[in-house]
């Protein structure tokens, strides 16, 4: 098991310049160099404008905080991400553009390239234990409140990261609130 908090991540501009992320982490792409196999991150978006495009990558986003973000597709869907930790999944190439409902939005994103691992996202509310880990690479982030795992304290923004099927359990009195990342890969290492 390992945790990571806020001195670990990297802050940065967004590929189109209309907005900041916080990158938790970033897993590299087994077969393609400058490319990511799994990243998450927390996005603060401050104006509408166009999303950025990441071909071949399936994108989940999250609302952590404020009102929300209308996202209208070219093909004239729409999705409203408006709801606090509602996960929503699109294709990163799509051509989007947000507009936000009424001012800034905080958002926690999940971007698994295809040809390298699924995954799934699961929130988990008000939670007193929980257990992760088993198959695949688990990552849990803390969106509220505070738990134990073990002798560790983990706090809202840690994300802890199992491997190899490693399982831990979190324990709260007063209750957290969690997004766990389950990731499979679906590409073999070997040539």
């Amino acid at each position: 098991m390992k945790i990571l908090g806020q001195k670990d991540y990297r802050d940065m501009a967004w590929k189109n310049g209309k907005g900041r992320t916080v990158e938790l982490l970033r897993i590299p792409h087994p077969k393609v160099q400058d490319l990511f196999s799994l990243r998450l991150s927390i996005a603060s978006m401050t104006e509408s404008g166009p999303f950025s495009h990441y071909p071949g990558i399936e994108r989940t986003i999250i609302l952590l905080e404020g009102k929300g973000v209308v996202l209208d597709f070219v093909d004239e869907i729409k999705m409203n991400l408006n709801v606090k930790l509602k996960p929503i999944q699109f294709a990163g190439e799509a051509e989007i553009s947000a507009h936000l409902i009424d001012g800034p939005i905080r958002e926690f994103n999940v971007m698994g390239a295809r040809d390298a691992v699924e995954a799934f996202v699961e929130v988990h509310q008000k939670l007193n234990s929980l257990s992760v880990g088993g198959d695949g690479d688990h990552y849990l982030y803390i969106c509220e409140g505070t738990a134990m795992v073990g002798n560790d304290l983990v706090k809202k923004d840690d994300l802890i990261i199992t491997t190899h099927g490693e399982k831990v359990s979190l324990t709260s009195k007063e209750g957290f609130t969690g997004i766990e990342i389950k990731t499979h890969k679906i590409f073999s290492a070997k040539k």
